[in-house]
């Protein structure tokens, strides 16, 4: 009899000792759901709530972080658990104005704010070099090389090397004169720089004579051997952009016909999309472009062309300007198409499962006249006139803003900072239109060095023109 008491109380030990480790289990299981979902127990305040990952950098580093007023116990880079919802943040530094902003996060969200550019509370500014006039200036896409056009009329271009943005160093291209066309007589030519190849070793030049106009290629390593692009293929070309970085591809248009140049092989594709407005090329071969039938009534077609598959994405009547782009974010691709007073954004535009239930719809009241994604392909944004609005893919965040000196297109200094021109003063903003900091007085193209040190910007001097450069770190 005692060993059948002994054996039912081990079993109950048993059952219950397994019941005790099943609850458990389901409880942690539970918890660490409750934890990847974002929910905190707050011993505090003896409150459950919802929170997100926040990661924070800065240039420079080693900056101060408040979180709703409240003062943290690390400077950047650093991250911290803040609660869903509405959240002040401010950063700072000494020597530097402050930033701030106030961000919606999401539970569970990882925040990125690594974007914060602290601007120096003085900032001082030399003339690097002077000249008669300055044109026009492009920065090569790795920002180690700079092209000034000091004249509309002469086939001169100064090439800067600011690779070393202290000690930067100046030479001359010229144009060969056999690789341009003499204008007729009585008539003047005039030259344009277009873009650099990803390269940064060949630049498109457009250059009018009279009534005509030809493309050609300049070498900055070896300008001797320069290529006139539409003596070479005997095609009128306009609108070319560079695939790459050999600089022998690029893709242009002739007529309304889309194609593909090879200056290696001295090879031309025939027509890829026809009846084309615009087109807008990333990477090295997916283009999306707005093109117009032949047929009454006459229909505007935007399709992505993506290595010899074209895909018609959307059609419409042919009464409103359309704008088209096409960008590659964190491993999808998004088709930005803009019209009237909508820009819709649709994901992985080249899949069947493609529709409109499926895109992202921005309102750009009162129209556009531009629309364009960011560099980095992370930001859409349109606007008419000063106004802006903007549409971040990361976040799902949209803006609207002024640029009250800018119309038109923002120019872009780096992934998240564009610049506003107002009164004569050349100022930086957020793509929100943000923590506006002036810099100094200029006007034109402006070029972050690549150390992300200094700001190179084109003033007015005693003599006529200057390339300026402006410290934006404290030592």
């Amino acid at each position: 009899m005692q060993k059948h008491h002994t054996r039912r109380k081990q079993l109950t030990i048993r059952w219950f000792t397994y019941g005790c480790m099943t609850i458990a289990v389901v409880f942690g299981l539970l918890a660490c759901f409750a934890w990847v979902s974002g929910f905190r127990l707050d011993l505090g305040n003896r409150e459950i709530s919802q929170v997100s990952l926040v990661q924070f950098r800065s240039f420079p580093s080693g900056a101060n972080v408040d979180i709703n007023d409240k003062k943290q116990s690390f400077t950047t880079p650093g991250r911290q658990n803040v609660k869903s919802g509405a959240t002040d943040l401010k950063i700072y530094k000494n020597g530097y104005n402050d930033w701030s902003k106030t961000v919606t996060v999401r539970s569970g969200e990882i925040r990125w704010i690594d974007y914060v550019r602290l601007i120096p509370q003085t900032i001082t500014t030399d003339s690097v070099k002077s000249f008669d006039s300055i044109k026009q200036m492009m920065a090569s896409p790795d920002k180690h090389w700079l092209l000034l056009r000091t004249t509309n009329d002469k086939p001169n271009i100064t090439l800067a090397d600011i690779s070393d943005p202290k000690n930067i160093r100046f030479s001359q291209l010229t144009i060969p004169a056999d690789m341009m066309t003499t204008p007729p007589e009585g008539q003047t030519s005039s030259f344009s720089l277009i873009e650099w190849d990803d390269g940064s070793r060949f630049v498109m030049i457009k250059h009018d004579y009279g009534a005509g106009s030809e493309i050609i290629r300049l070498d900055r390593k070896n300008p001797g051997a320069a290529d006139n692009l539409t003596r070479d293929f005997n095609l009128n070309i306009s609108s070319p952009h560079f695939a790459g970085s050999s600089g022998n591809v690029f893709y242009a248009l002739t007529g309304t016909d889309l194609r593909k140049f090879d200056v290696g092989n001295k090879s031309v594709s025939a027509p890829l999309v026809t009846g084309v407005s615009a087109y807008n090329l990333y990477g090295d071969s997916k283009l999306a472009y707005v093109a117009t039938t032949n047929a009454e009534p006459k229909q505007q077609i935007v399709g992505v062309y993506v290595d010899g598959k074209n895909t018609i994405v959307r059609t419409y009547d042919s009464i409103k300007r359309t704008f088209a782009q096409f960008t590659h974010y964190y491993d999808s691709d998004y088709l930005a198409i803009g019209r009237g007073e909508t820009v819709s954004i649709i994901p992985s535009p080249l899949s069947a499962g493609a529709s409109n239930s499926s895109a992202i719809y921005l309102s750009s009241p009162g129209g556009m006249d531009f629309m364009e994604f960011s560099e980095s392909g992370r930001f859409v944004v349109a606007g008419l006139d000063m106004n802006k609005v903007s549409y971040d893919l990361e976040t799902g965040d949209n803006y609207v803003f002024q640029t009250a000196g800018t119309s038109g297109a923002p120019y872009w200094v780096d992934e998240f900072h564009m610049v506003n021109y107002t009164n004569g003063e050349i100022e930086l903003m957020e793509f929100d239109g943000t923590n506006r900091s002036r810099i100094v007085s200029g006007r034109g193209a402006v070029v972050l060095s690549s150390d992300g040190r200094y700001l190179l910007s084109l003033g007015d001097g005693s003599a006529g023109a200057i390339l300026q450069r402006s410290k934006m770190i404290v030592d």
